[in-house]
C-alpha cells in the first residue's frame, strides 16, 4: 500500500555578468549589470528643459531590476527624476526624487499593477535654469524567491476516495505531478520519492512495487 508521495521542486537561475553603460536618453535597455548615468553621462551636466524617458528590464526571466544611485546632485526642488514599477509611465509610481537620493530601487513582479518583466522606468524632467552634475546609479538583476505547490494530479490506477491507492504486490503505479510557481516553472525538475527506497524524476512516472 503507497501511503505518502512527495515532491520536491528546483529552479537554477543566473545572471549575466556583462555590463554596459547607459546614459539616459528615450529608449530600452535590456541588461542585469552596467552602469546608469543622467543624459550628461560620466562627465557633463544634464541639461535643461529636458524630459527624458528611459526603461530598463532584465534580460533574466523571473529576474527584477535594481537600481543602486551611488550618487546624485539634481536641482533640488527644480529638476526631477520619477521611477515607475514597470515597463512604462502608465505603472505604479515608486517615488519622485529631486533633493534626495532614491539609493536603492528594486522592481516588484506583484503590485497594484502586475509588473511580470521586472523593469523599471525613469522619467527625468528639468526646468530652464540651472543644471548639476547628475546621477551614477549600479544596473542589477534580483531573483526572487518564489511560491511553489507542488500536486499529485493523478495516479493510474486511481486512488479511493479516501486518497490511497491500493494495488497488489508487483504491481505498477503511474503518478502526474505538477507544480504551481509564482514566478515561472521554466528550468523546474521533478523528484518523487517512492516510500519503497526509489527516488525517480520526472513529472510523469510509473514505478513497480515490488515488496509490501
Amino acid at each position: 500500500m503507497l501511503k505518502k508521495v512527495f515532491y520536491i521542486f528546483f529552479i537554477f537561475c543566473s545572471v549575466p555578468s556583462f555590463g554596459q553603460v547607459i546614459n539616459m536618453t528615450d529608449g530600452l535597455s535590456y541588461t542585469c549589470s552596467g552602469t546608469f548615468y543622467d543624459s550628461g553621462g560620466s562627465t557633463g551636466n544634464y541639461s535643461n528643459n529636458e524630459t527624458i524617458t528611459h526603461t530598463i528590464c532584465p534580460d533574466v526571466l523571473g529576474a527584477q531590476a535594481q537600481l543602486d544611485f551611488t550618487s546624485f546632485d539634481l536641482e533640488a526642488n527644480a529638476d526631477f527624476i520619477t521611477i515607475y514599477n514597470g515597463p512604462d509611465a502608465t505603472f505604479d509610481v515608486i517615488g519622485t526624487f529631486s533633493a534626495t537620493s532614491p539609493g536603492l530601487v528594486t522592481a516588484a513582479l506583484a503590485s497594484v499593477k502586475p509588473n511580470p518583466l521586472g523593469c523599471l522606468t525613469i522619467v527625468q524632467s528639468t526646468d530652464g535654469a540651472n543644471t548639476q552634475t547628475g546621477w551614477q546609479a549600479t544596473i542589477s538583476c534580483f531573483q526572487p524567491c518564489q511560491n511553489i505547490v507542488a500536486s499529485l494530479d493523478s495516479t493510474t490506477p486511481a486512488a479511493d476516495p479516501d486518497g490511497i491507492v491500493r494495488i497488489c504486490q508487483g504491481d505498477q503505479v503511474v503518478f502526474n505531478g505538477s507544480g504551481t510557481f509564482s514566478v515561472s516553472g521554466v528550468g523546474a525538475s521533478y523528484e518523487l520519492f517512492m516510500g519503497d527506497g526509489v527516488s525517480l524524476t520526472g513529472g510523469l512516472i510509473g514505478n513497480t512495487f515490488s515488496n509490501s
